[in-house]
Parts: structure tokens; sequence; C-alpha cells
């Protein structure tokens, strides 16, 4: 019943020249469903189109518009239309070489006159031009020569940065990023069970989405007797294909915030003394460096052997 309604507004649309947009939405209740708009032969929006982009008239108010239209329509031309000529002034306007719809009959034995033929019969229709005699005549500059149709050219807009935090779905990706620091990486499996870890005991992380997942940040906070709290950068990493836009310094930013919210007095990164570039990067965001970093790790106990008996 739906489709018999749209296709009966398409109708009344293409008569008044019009063009009539549909729904895309097929789910009942969700965006615009069951919503329609019309647009005239350039395009120009008429009615329906709400600011969001959505489409927002009924069937009913497309259909009364129509029939507002056509009305309009029929009574503009009613009153440009002359009124019906009387019979005087249509025979004076007759041309005087019309043949009398009742000729006289002809005297016997006279020659009957041979019927009037009228003057625009006299000339001979002109003879098509083959399309060989059109060309040459444009190559010699009698005949504008036809445009050539412009070529669209297809406008790829570039992908915008968005930061948001990083879900248990992105440990795949984020395992390849960290894959770039070291080759030895965690799994995605290790990854999404670090990420739960991570937000358990107060840190979080985040990523840098430019059509795909151009980089990763971590943090964690510190509780120290001396310092008090302290954000620790634990993780930065940007795709070696986006580095140089940015991107790290935005991360940055956005960790440096969200510790500044949880009372950390100061934030400090963690960075591996073979990533050289990484150096360099933070003593240009005004990173000083103040101590050295030990680490080892930590062996699990041995199991206690059971004796047989």
């Amino acid at each position: 019943m739906a489709d018999d309604v749209a296709q009966s507004l398409k109708e009344m649309a293409q008569h008044r020249g019009l063009k009539l947009v549909k729904s895309r939405r097929r789910k009942p209740g969700t965006g615009d469903f069951g919503k329609f708009g019309l647009i005239d032969d350039k395009g120009k929006e008429l009615i329906g189109f709400g600011s969001d982009g959505l489409l927002t008239a009924t069937a009913e108010e497309i259909e009364s518009y129509l029939r507002a239209g056509a009305l309009s329509t029929w009574q503009q031309s009613a009153r440009v239309t002359p009124e019906k000529l009387p019979t005087r002034a249509r025979r004076a306007s007759a041309p005087d070489d019309a043949e009398p719809a009742i000729r006289r009959r002809a005297r016997r034995g006279a020659v009957p006159a041979p019927a009037r033929v009228p003057a625009s019969a006299t000339t001979a229709p002109p003879s098509p031009e083959k399309a060989s005699d059109k060309a040459a005549l444009a190559r010699k500059g009698q005949l504008p020569t036809p445009r050539a149709k412009p070529k669209l050219a297809i406008v790829r807009s570039e992908p915008v940065l968005a930061l948001r935090p990083a879900k248990p779905s992105d440990a795949p990706a984020v395992a390849g990023l960290l894959s770039q620091l070291s080759r030895a990486g965690p799994d995605a499996k290790a990854v999404a069970r670090n990420l739960a870890n991570l937000r358990k005991a107060g840190g979080d992380m985040h990523l840098a989405e430019f059509g795909i997942i151009a980089g990763c940040i971590a943090w964690s906070v510190i509780a120290t007797p001396h310092r008090g709290n302290i954000g620790r950068i634990t993780v930065l990493v940007v795709d070696e294909a986006h580095r140089r836009r940015g991107f790290g310094a935005k991360l940055l930013g956005l960790a440096e915030a969200a510790l500044g919210k949880k009372g950390c007095t100061a934030v400090e990164a963690m960075s591996d003394i073979d990533i050289r570039n990484s150096h360099n990067f933070f003593r240009a965001a005004n990173f000083d460096q103040t101590s050295y970093r030990f680490a080892r790790a930590i062996e699990k106990p041995a199991k206690a052997s059971r004796e047989k008996t």
C-alpha cells in the first residue's frame, strides 16, 4: 500500500515537472521513515527537507502541495487565455486564399478551373543535410561547433581526525600499532585483557582515527607518598604512514587533560632507550629528563615438587 501511494505521488510530481524524493529507511520508527520531499528540475528543494538532512513531509502534505500548485497553474492559464472570438471576427481572420468547404457546381461543358494551391505549398521543403556535409560546414566555420560535455571530476574529501576511547574490538588494530615498537608485541587477546585491567586500575587508552586507527595513547595514575598522584604515559605510538602530522601531540594533550581531572600534579612519559625519535618528541613537548628508568622481569615462583609416596 505504501508503494502505491509513493508511485501515485511520483506520477503527480512528474506531471508538474517536479521530482519526488522518498526516504530510504525501511524500518518503521527509524530516522525519516515514510517521509517525502520535492525538488524542481534544477534540484532546488521545495518542501519536505529538514535542516538536519532528513525528510519531513508526509504523503498528505506532498499531495496537498501538488494539488495546490496544479490549481494555481490552471487559474493562471485561464487568466491569460483570450476569450472566444465572435463569428464575424473569425471570418475576418480567415485567409483570403482559403478554399471554401462547398465548391460551386461547374456549368456543363465548362473546363473546371485548376485547384488553388497555397503559396506555402509551392516552396519545396529543404532537403536534409548529411552528417558529412554538416561536418564540412563546421570545419569551414559556417556552423557552430557543438560544445563538448564537461567531464565530472570525483572529489574525495580527506577523512577528519577523531579521538575516541579504545574498545575491546579495537584490540587487533592496537596490537598492530604496538608491533611497530617491538617485533615481539602482544597479540590481540593480550591487548584486550590488558586494556580491561588498565581501566580497572584507573587508567585508560584513547585512539586517533583517521580513516583507519592511526595512533594510540595509554596512561595510568601513580600514587606516590612524596609527590602525590603522578600521571604516567605508558604508551604512545603513531602509525608510520601518519607520523609528523600532529597526531601524537593531539593524543598527548588529551591524556594530559584527563590526568589533570584525576588530580595529578605532573605527567611523566616512559620511553625506551632504543626509540630515539620519541625522545626528541617529548623534548619538543617541554618534557625534561628527570631520572633513569631501571626494570627487570619478575620471575614466577617455582612450583613445589611433590614426592611420590
